[in-house]
Parts: C-alpha cells; sequence; structure tokens
C-alpha cells in the first residue's frame, strides 16, 4: 500500500462539498483479495485487484452514483495506465451508446477519474 500522501482527506473534504457522491476505496478491494490469497507485497500486483479496482468503479458509477469520488495511487506506471486505461475505454463505449454526452465525454481530454 502506498503511504499517506493525503488521498483520504481530500476524499473526505471531496465528499463534503459533494455529499450525493460515492466514496470509493480500492485498498478494501486488495484487503478482500487478501482474505483469499497469500498476502505477498503490495495487492496492486495482483491481477485480479487492478481488474476488480475498474470493474467496481464502472459499477458504482453506473448503478449508485453521479459522481464517483476514487482515493487511490497506482505504485507502477503500467498499472495507472491498466486501470485509467480500463476507465477510459469504458467511457468512450458509454459515450457512443449514450444518445446524451455524460460528463466523462463532455469537452475534449477529458478523463473518467
Amino acid at each position: 500500500m502506498v503511504g499517506s500522501a493525503g488521498k483520504t482527506t481530500l476524499a473526505e473534504e471531496l465528499h463534503r462539498r459533494l455529499p450525493d457522491a460515492v466514496v470509493y476505496d480500492p485498498e478494501e478491494l486488495g484487503l478482500m483479495l487478501w482474505k483469499w490469497t497469500l498476502p505477498a507485497g503490495d495487492f496492486q500486483h495482483l491481477p485480479s485487484w487492478r481488474e476488480l479496482a475498474v470493474a467496481t468503479a464502472l459499477s458504482l458509477r453506473r448503478h449508485h452514483a453521479d459522481t464517483l469520488i476514487v482515493a487511490m495511487s497506482l505504485i507502477r506506471d503500467v498499472y495507472r495506465a491498466e486501470v485509467l486505461g480500463g476507465l477510459a475505454e469504458a467511457a468512450r463505449m458509454s459515450c457512443t451508446s449514450s444518445l446524451r454526452p455524460t460528463p466523462a465525454c463532455s469537452g475534449s481530454g477529458s478523463t473518467p477519474v
């Protein structure tokens, strides 16, 4: 797990300002996975964590939240590309299947994070 960088504090402040948002902490998924796998280093090394982090964020956003606050640090560039790429790909798919632009679709260069 990544050391203290103020992620939780920032997420709490954002949630205070956006009370209808859902706060999602992907570290909880890592702790869940460690119940079923042997903990070895950081859970971000588990491909299943990276896959579930994206799938859970997308599901929360799709079914439970117009705004999703995710406090997360990714320890390797390749993991960052995998997770953010999965979110971006899903946003592109929702843009092409939606008749109305979604916040992630509006504007050029928006990032669904």
